[in-house]
């Protein structure tokens, strides 16, 4: 069972990330269930980001879908604030991580190494973004046109540390 824990939203990114779950799951002899996509509501998560605690969406959430599931489980959150959000539903439920739910997110924002255990996490490569942003832009204006938008796949790193249980037992 690989839940993706995520926001309903128009950035590109968000689509794009379950589109790959989804991929990742098939790849690997796995049907993505509709069960396994939890959706955090919206009007939590904006109370939450205005109250300091930018995770709420995610733990209420995963509060609301981990009871659902037998253990092990494995939850994709859909960035680093959702994921500390998986954390402390967790918590609050009495289950441990990585033994009962093994949590990995995007994103890695300095909290996720705070968290015990540290989080592991799907880093873009920002530096990468940048350059190849500006250099678009620059050849878009020396041909004197922005049409023909394109898509450009840049790499990302996945930063293993301690909240993704091993399969083989090491």
């Amino acid at each position: 069972r690989v839940l993706m824990i995520a926001q309903h939203s128009t950035m590109s990114s968000v689509p794009a990330r379950i589109q790959g779950y989804e991929q990742a799951l098939i790849d690997h002899g796995i049907e993505p269930l509709r069960d396994w996509k939890i959706w955090m509501d919206n009007a939590i998560t904006c109370r939450g980001g205005k109250e300091g605690r930018r995770w709420l969406g995610g733990c209420e959430a995963a509060l609301a879908a981990l009871p659902k599931f037998e253990p092990p489980i494995a939850i994709l959150a859909h960035n680093a604030y959702s994921g500390w959000g998986v954390f402390e539903a967790c918590r609050r439920l009495g289950l441990r991580i990585p033994e009962d739910v093994s949590v990995i997110s995007f994103d890695d924002a300095e909290f996720t190494r705070a968290l015990n255990p540290p989080m592991t996490i799907v880093a873009q490569r920002t530096g990468d973004i940048g350059r190849v942003a500006i250099e678009t832009l620059e050849r878009r204006m020396a041909a004197g046109t922005m049409d023909n938008p394109q898509q450009i796949l840049i790499d990302v790193d996945i930063i293993e540390r301690g909240s993704v249980a091993s399969l083989n037992g090491q």
